[in-house]
Order: C-alpha cells, then sequence, then structure tokens
C-alpha cells in the first residue's frame, strides 16, 4: 500500500521507536508545538500512528486485543461492526456481525487507511488492493474545483473533499452490511441489512460528468455509477464472505424491514436543518452521541418521503438557515419501498443466482435468538435481548443464579434469499483472489 507524503515525511524526521502509546503521544505533541504538524495531523497520527508502528512486531492475538481494548473513536477492528452502524446493530443484535467494504484509498492525508489495512493483515483478513494515484485524485479535485470557482480559484486541494460525511474510514465504493445467523430450522444464513454505495451518492452531489480518464478537463464520473454492477459486485462478496463461514443462504431484508429497522435507528435522534432560498434544504438525523445517522439534500417531498411527516414539517416551518430539533420523531414510511433492495436486488440476482442453479425466493427467515431474563417475587426483568444461544448460556452460566434464565425470542425478517449451491462455492473458490475487472477498490472483511 502506498504510504502518505505526510507519513513519509514523519518517518523521515526520526519518529521514535516502536514504545507505548504515551511515548508517541509526546513526540506528537513536540511536532505539534514546532510547528511541524498541524493539530489536524497530530489528531489522526494518535493512537493509529502508534499502532501502524507495531504492525509486523506483535503476535496477532496480542495486537487484536490492543486494538478492542482502546477507549478511543476509532477502536479500528471493532469500528465498523459496534460503532458506526446503529441500523445494522438493531439487525443482528449479538451474533457475529461483519460488514464488507470497498474502499477507494483517497485520504491521503492521514494514517486510517494505512492502520486499517495493516490491521486486516495482521488479524488475518483477505482482500486485494489497487489503487487511484495522488495524480488522479488531485486531477479530479482540481476539475471540481475549476467547475466551482474558475480556474486556479478555489480553496487548497484536500483529498478528504472525496470523503463521505460523517466518515472516519477511507472512501467506500461500495459498502454491505451482513450477519451470520441460524434459522429456525438451523440452517447458517448470511443475513444483509444494507447495500450501499457512498462513492456514487456522494460522487453524484460533488457534480460528477461523463467518463473521465487522467488528462481530461471533466470531473471522473463516479466509479460504477450503474446501480446494478455495484449491487452485484457487492452481493458477489456476500457470497463469498458467506461461504468461507459455512452458509448455506444468502438473504437480504425488502424495503418494509428496513424502514422498521431505520425506525429503531432513529430512536431518540436530532434533526438539524439549514434551510436555502431555493426551498431546498440540508439536513443531518444525529444520534443522540452525535453521531450521524444520516444526511442529504432534498425538497419537501422527497423529505416527506424519506424522514416521515413530522419531520418534514419541521423542515417546511423552520426558518432560513440552520436550526436543530432534538427528540424528533424520524419515522420511514411503513409501505415504502426500497429501490435497491426491492427492485435492483431481485432482478440483479434472480439471473445470477439462476447461472448457478440457484432459485430466488422471497418469504419470511426466522432467526434464532434468546433473552436473558430474571424472575423474582412473581415479576420478570429481561436483562439482555436478542442473544445467540451460545452468549445466552455463557451469560446465564456466568450470573449462577436459578432466578436468570434463558427464553426463546426468534425474530422474523421480511426477506429475498438464495442458496449457495455447490456450482456457486466452487466458482467462489476458483475466482476469489482475481477481480471482476480492474476497479480502484479495496476489499477488508471486519469482524467482532
Amino acid at each position: 500500500m502506498s504510504v502518505s507524503p505526510i507519513v513519509m515525511a514523519l518517518r523521515q524526521a526520526g519518529t521514535p521507536a516502536a514504545g507505548d502509546p504515551e511515548t508517541w503521544t509526546r513526540w506528537l505533541d513536540a511536532c505539534q508545538n514546532e510547528g511541524l504538524i498541524s493539530p489536524r495531523t497530530r489528531n489522526w497520527l494518535g493512537v493509529d500512528g502508534w499502532l501502524s508502528r507495531q504492525v509486523g512486531e506483535v503476535p496477532a492475538r496480542s495486537l487484536s486485543e490492543f486494538v478492542r481494548g482502546q477507549e478511543t473513536p476509532l477502536r479500528v477492528v471493532d469500528l465498523l461492526a459496534k460503532q458506526s452502524h446503529t441500523e445494522h446493530r438493531h439487525l443482528v443484535g449479538s451474533h457475529e456481525a461483519s460488514t464488507l467494504i470497498l474502499m477507494a484509498p483517497l485520504d491521503l492525508s492521514g494514517m486510517k487507511g494505512l492502520v486499517l489495512d495493516q490491521v486486516c493483515k495482521v488479524l488475518g483478513y483477505r482482500g486485494w488492493s489497487t489503487y487511484l494515484t495522488p495524480e488522479q485524485v488531485a486531477h479530479a479535485t482540481a476539475c471540481h474545483q475549476a467547475q466551482e470557482y474558475g480556474p486556479g480559484q478555489g480553496p487548497a486541494i484536500r483529498p478528504e473533499t472525496y470523503k463521505p460525511y460523517g466518515s472516519d474510514l477511507p472512501n467506500a465504493l461500495i459498502e454491505i452490511k451482513l450477519a451470520l445467523v441460524k434459522d429456525a430450522g438451523g440452517e447458517t444464513v448470511a443475513l444483509v441489512s444494507s447495500v450501499d454505495s457512498p462513492w456514487c451518492r456522494e460522487g453524484r452531489l460533488l457534480g460528477y460528468t461523463a467518463d473521465w480518464a487522467p488528462g481530461h478537463d471533466r470531473v471522473p464520473e463516479a466509479p460504477m455509477k450503474n446501480v446494478h454492477d455495484w449491487v452485484l459486485r457487492a452481493m458477489k462478496q456476500a457470497a463469498v464472505w458467506a461461504a468461507e463461514r459455512g452458509a448455506t443462504r444468502v438473504a437480504w431484508i425488502d424495503g418494509m424491514q428496513k424502514c422498521r429497522l431505520n425506525l429503531q435507528a432513529f430512536e431518540g435522534c436530532m434533526l438539524r436543518i439549514n434551510r436555502k432560498d431555493d426551498q431546498s434544504f440540508n439536513y443531518q438525523v444525529l444520534r443522540g452521541d452525535g453521531w450521524p445517522l444520516m444526511h442529504g439534500q432534498v425538497q419537501l417531498g422527497h423529505a416527506l418521503m424519506k424522514l416521515g411527516s413530522v419531520a418534514a414539517e419541521k423542515l417546511r416551518d423552520a426558518p432560513l438557515g440552520e436550526s436543530s430539533y432534538e427528540d424528533i420523531e424520524v419515522s420511514m414510511q411503513g409501505d415504502e419501498t426500497n429501490f435497491v433492495h426491492d427492485l435492483v436486488l431481485p432482478s440483479v440476482m434472480r439471473g445470477w443466482a439462476a447461472s448457478y442453479d440457484a432459485d430466488l425466493r422471497a418469504g419470511e427467515i426466522t432467526v434464532r435468538s434468546f433473552d436473558v431474563v430474571r424472575t423474582f417475587d412473581a415479576k420478570r426483568e429481561r436483562i439482555s435481548s436478542h442473544l445467540d444461544e451460545n452468549e445466552a448460556c455463557q451469560r446465564v452460566h456466568a450470573h449462577g443464579s436459578p432466578e436468570i434464565t434463558l427464553e426463546p425470542a426468534n425474530i422474523s425478517y421480511r426477506a429475498y434469499s438464495f442458496a449457495l449451491t455447490p456450482s456457486m462455492k466452487l466458482a467462489i473458490e476458483e475466482n476469489y483472489d482475481v477481480p471482476d475487472q480492474p476497479t480502484d477498490v479495496r476489499v477488508v472483511g471486519m469482524g467482532r
């Protein structure tokens, strides 16, 4: 993986030998005080910078324990499964969860991409990498600025222009969230809760134009702009992930189920609005701790469909400029059809699955899960909800009290699914290490 110019300069400046995080922090503070690095760069290189120097010198188990034990906003390994995807956590509970991310590493100024890549290698995650060059990124940014401000005008070129809003990770070209669950019959299923392309979504907002190659004067088009392309690529990786973990089926929830999960994710959130003169709105939906759940630029009609009637009324009545509303009731439409989950995915996957002798089904998937319950004085108190059987039994055993028991609490999801047939598994094994086509992406599998 290419190292950013800032990292190269820091290493040449005589970074401290591998030691403890405190030593690294003191060195960063000294660099900032001397004006060698900015406060923002100093924050970027915090625990991440120290961790990157340990890779290869610390056994994988020790590194894993170190990363998982950090009380920092990043918590590199746990970030994808535990911090950034509230909706995903509502879906998977305590089941094994993963997010496959196909990344374009365009955050060339920081250490996050470098550390994430190295940590994954040490912990045994597999993937392939090809990258956009810094020159391509700089040229693309310059083209965008020329369109916005005129040739040679505008703010300094910053790669974070291409970074999805609110993300602590490099740009995600395609993102698929999935969990390994057991259905009521004991079959192992890889259940997908979301398929998205932050690059396409953010890229269109930046004004990407038609075909682009180095040397062109136009802003590059978002890779895989055709939704069918990136949806198929994402689901192929879901099949790889599922087959490696012994799953027999791959399933994804339908649009109505996704709406219900969004309702849960929006509990106790805040709506932040920036109303413009042309009656359009920039909005953010923030979790109680400030983590952004969704954002966008919409007209009122679109907001009604996306956020629900209560939030749309707040947008309609908001004054010009910025305003915020605490504990807003953000609700999705209960009968909403999700474009990707209900239209694109069935269309794309029906043909792909059929080519490997698999049928696409629509129906319910019941996931086996358990609650840990305390019974006392004829009262019942739920201690933990929606755990898999192993974890539920461990918690009951840890309490060591006859008052603590586990109860079945199965969850039913409306979903589409297809079986992982022998011919499909064989194709996955043969083609895993060779991308279908050369693309500037990185595939990283993150586990709990």
